[in-house]
């Protein structure tokens, strides 16, 4: 009980965090639209922050369910949730040179050197990196998010599974048009399965919950007729009850009349 108070307060907690950055975020740009330019690093990182923060929200949400494999994911999902962001912000306030991993001064006055071109290198490694925390972050909130849902209905279990497999195939074909060089008909082959498993991804995300709320309503709705129903039945007994009751009491009272009579 103590848990999951303290994994409810976490929550919140993350969810004022992720309003407030987003709502700094949207501040930021108007200040931009209207005054003039504003740092970008600033605006990167509240931005990044807030959706690390929704991430974090969604996998301690989940560490109170029941099944093993939903918790285990859900942990996953903070770890590499932590590290997606760690890349992000080393890459836009560029800290590579700070942590003494390559020296920019160097590289910049010998552009063709080997340190210049280490640092290139380095920053695009950890470019793809951040990239697939990211991919594998979304991946693991979204799989531990759906296997969450009570699938009373066949309809709703066979789009959890295809919203979940769309996703991973989705993810593989991301992560390997990011990590492989390919060219002309595979780089084409890839977008095209890149926008089918997409589409197919949204069309889960937005149709399951619809159909779950629908489904919620429906057996509120049944619950709230079988309650009538039983309100109905309940007051026609107690009317045969009382009718009965009645009915011998007016049988019983001639008979003792007429023995007061005799």
């Amino acid at each position: 009980m103590k848990q999951t108070n303290q994994l409810s307060q976490i929550r919140q907690f993350l969810l004022y965090i992720s309003i407030s950055l987003f709502s700094v975020c949207a501040l930021m740009g108007i200040m931009t639209a209207l005054s003039g330019p504003v740092d970008w690093r600033i605006l990167t990182t509240t931005l990044f922050t807030a959706v690390a923060s929704l991430f974090a929200m969604g996998g301690v949400a989940r560490l109170e369910d029941d099944q093993r494999l939903i918790k285990t994911l859900s942990s996953l999902s903070l770890v590499i949730n932590a590290l997606w962001l760690l890349g992000a912000l080393i890459l836009v306030w560029e800290l590579l040179p700070s942590l003494g991993i390559c020296n920019t001064s160097a590289s910049y006055e010998f552009p063709e050197g080997y340190d210049y071109m280490l640092c290139g290198r380095l920053k695009e490694t950890l470019l793809k990196l951040t990239i697939t925390a990211f991919i594998i972050t979304s991946l693991t909130t979204l799989t531990a998010k759906f296997l969450s849902f009570k699938r009373n209905n066949s309809i709703i279990s066979g789009l959890v599974t295809l919203t979940i497999s769309s996703a991973s195939l989705l993810s593989l074909v991301g992560l390997s048009i990011l990590w492989q060089k390919h060219g002309g008909d595979v780089l084409t082959a890839n977008w095209q399965l890149l926008t089918i498993f997409g589409i197919l991804t949204v069309f889960g995300l937005v149709v399951t919950p619809v159909l779950m709320r629908a489904q919620a309503y429906k057996q509120k709705a049944r619950s709230a007729m079988s309650d009538e129903e039983r309100r109905r039945l309940r007051q026609e007994i107690e009317q045969e009850v009382r009718a009965e009751l009645a009915a011998e009491q007016q049988s019983d009272k001639p008979e003792d009349s007429k023995g007061g009579a005799e």
